[in-house]
């Protein structure tokens, strides 16, 4: 292994993956549960709100293809997905 070699393993990492790449799969990670529950939350307050019941389906549609999206894009942007 040359010099150059382990410079880029250290820089990379055990998995390979570079800290900005490390970073950004915990950031969406941690955003996950907000991103696919919060519309969900949101839906059953109208539903209650408005005596209904299928807001929160809706909502809740809308939230996991949102997420779903969100995610490809970011992966996409970061090189992690080809």
């Amino acid at each position: 292994m040359t010099r150059g070699d382990e410079k880029k393993a250290e820089r990379d990492g055990v998995a390979g993956m570079s800290w900005r790449d490390s970073v950004i799969v915990g950031g969406l990670a941690l955003s996950l549960p907000g991103m696919l529950f919060g519309p969900v939350v949101v839906g059953y307050m109208l539903d209650q709100w408005f005596g209904t019941t299928w807001l929160v389906w809706v909502f809740g549609v809308i939230g996991v293809l949102g997420t779903g999206i969100d995610v490809f894009i970011i992966l996409k942007r970061t090189r992690l997905v080809s």
